[in-house]
């Protein structure tokens, strides 16, 4: 674990093990908390590392990260290296179902960070997971995630369940960007929901992470706002 004092704050390292190719693809559903951490981590005085697939890093060293790979998702001895490279004390894990098998990348990472005896992992799963069919493997994957970090026994543990992200009115990269006049999403319009900016999320990572006492072994919701699409819209329409 690396740390340095400034201003009488103690700042870790932290590290960011995402998969995600470049910044522009950040805004998908399941790593877009990573960017906003990414900066949330490096404004409260972090030293923050990242990870990814791609060689090149594109993105990550412009969110104030420093880059460590190339990285494979799920692969233990990538996760260790990073974990090496990085001494990393706070590690804010996501898990990606990219494959078949999204339970087997979280068992992995963690097994890395358990053996790596890491500080405090800030796991960001999502609402919902626990009381969702088993065959929505989006969802229930997380879950069991979830259950098999309690069962680690790490140094802390804390877990983020955030709803529906406002970023995803706005994802360019999966062919949704947001217009002049649209609002386009997969919910009932009239339908009053909770939504969530992962700005706020990775707020509540920070906040968490500056408190290992109070915030181990917890899961925390993370929600902003209910309201309907309709209602979105209106307010989109009077703040442009």
């Amino acid at each position: 674990m690396t740390w340095r004092v400034s201003a009488s704050v103690v700042a870790y390292a932290v590290l960011l093990p995402a998969s995600f190719l470049r910044h522009d693809l950040c805004s998908s559903l399941h790593c877009a908390a990573v960017p906003s951490a990414c900066a949330a981590f490096v404004a409260a005085g972090h030293a923050v590392f990242g990870t990814s697939r791609d060689g090149d890093h594109i993105g990550l060293t412009g969110l104030g990260a420093t880059p460590i790979g190339p990285f494979q998702l799920g692969d233990k001895a990538s996760m260790l290296h990073a974990l090496k490279v990085s001494q990393a004390g706070i590690v804010f894990l996501n898990t990606l179902p990219i494959d078949a098998n999204e339970v087997a990348q979280g068992a992995a990472m963690l097994a890395a960070c358990k053996e790596s005896n890491v500080g405090h992992v800030i796991y960001c799963s999502v609402s919902h997971c626990d009381i969702c069919p088993a065959d929505v493997t989006i969802l229930s994957a997380k879950f069991e995630i979830e259950k098999l970090a309690a069962k680690e026994n790490l140094r802390a543990l804390t877990i983020l369940r955030p709803v529906s992200y406002f970023e995803n009115v706005h994802d360019a990269a999966s062919q949704n960007p947001l217009k002049k006049g649209y609002l386009k999403n997969l919910h009932d319009p009239k339908k009053r929901l909770p939504w969530v900016s992962t700005v706020d999320v990775a707020r509540a990572a920070v906040a968490v992470a500056s408190d290992d006492t109070r915030w181990n072994g917890k899961t925390i919701e993370c929600s902003a706002w209910n309201g309907s699409s309709m209602e979105l819209s209106d307010a989109l329409s009077v703040a442009s």
